[in-house]
């Protein structure tokens, strides 16, 4: 009995894997199909994201609040990317482990202020992004999900 389970729950799992990969997928290249807009900068800092970590590192994000227009309607967000890990940036930190001796790195911010533009998104202008990145832990998440669901829809045959 618990046999006949297994040939059913394996390729189900296997598959809801690959759909879920595939549909995340889909959704970041949809994205390139989205019109550009100029934007124009309304608030920018870094900020510093508390993270247990032996590594003895600080991480920082960038955050840029930005307005644009679309169709004389005015729209304000803050998104920059699809994945927020590939904008964030750990720094070791200098001994002694004090922040005056660590200052944030800035340049993380001035590289998201030359942007000029958005991706907005037609259907639902309220939507946007100001880079269209995705981060390399994120690539290979999706590619062992990936691999996994084959693997799974494949071991339902051998058993």
């Amino acid at each position: 009995m618990l046999r006949s389970y297994i040939y059913i729950a394996l390729p189900v799992l296997g598959l809801f894997l690959i759909v879920f990969v595939s549909i995340s997928i889909y959704n970041f290249f949809k994205i390139k199909k989205w019109k550009k807009y100029n934007i124009k900068i309304l608030n920018k800092k870094l900020l510093y994201k508390n993270t247990i970590s032996t590594l003895r590192a600080e991480t920082f994000k960038p955050f840029v609040q930005y307005k644009y227009k679309v169709n004389g309607i005015e729209y304000i967000s803050s998104k920059i990317a699809f994945d927020d890990e590939c904008i964030m940036e750990e720094i070791p930190l200098n001994f002694p482990y004090e922040r005056d001796n660590n200052p944030p790195p800035y340049e993380l911010l001035d590289k998201i202020l030359i942007i000029q533009t958005a991706f907005i998104n037609p259907s639902n202008p309220k939507e946007s992004l100001l880079i269209h990145v995705i981060s390399q832990n994120r690539k290979n998440y999706y590619f062992l999900m990936f691999v996994c669901g084959i693997l799974l829809i494949a071991s339902s045959f051998l058993i």
